[in-house]
């Protein structure tokens, strides 16, 4: 019982870490390719709420998503916000 107590309190701890970079989008082709991504990322797993937001095509949805960038002041500021890596903490 200990060593499963002990393996399961090892896996608690972080096994790898992925930095997050943020990318300015542009263009209303760089949506495109987020757009693909995160269709994909939603269909599987199945997640249905995604299904009221994804529409009829992928194209369409990116330029749903670029409309909603370029109608929103507060798209185009630096976030306030900054990242650390995971093994710096």
């Amino acid at each position: 019982m200990r060593k499963k107590l002990a393996l399961f309190l090892d896996l608690q701890k972080p096994i790898f870490s992925m930095s997050l970079k943020l990318h300015q989008l542009a263009t209303e082709g760089e949506f495109l390719p987020v757009a693909a991504v995160e269709t994909e990322a939603f269909e599987n797993p199945y997640f249905g709420f995604w299904q009221c937001f994804n529409g009829p095509s992928v194209e369409e949805l990116s330029a749903r998503q670029f409309g909603w960038h370029k109608d929103d002041p507060s798209s185009h500021v630096k976030p306030h916000f900054s990242f650390r890596p995971l093994d710096s903490l």
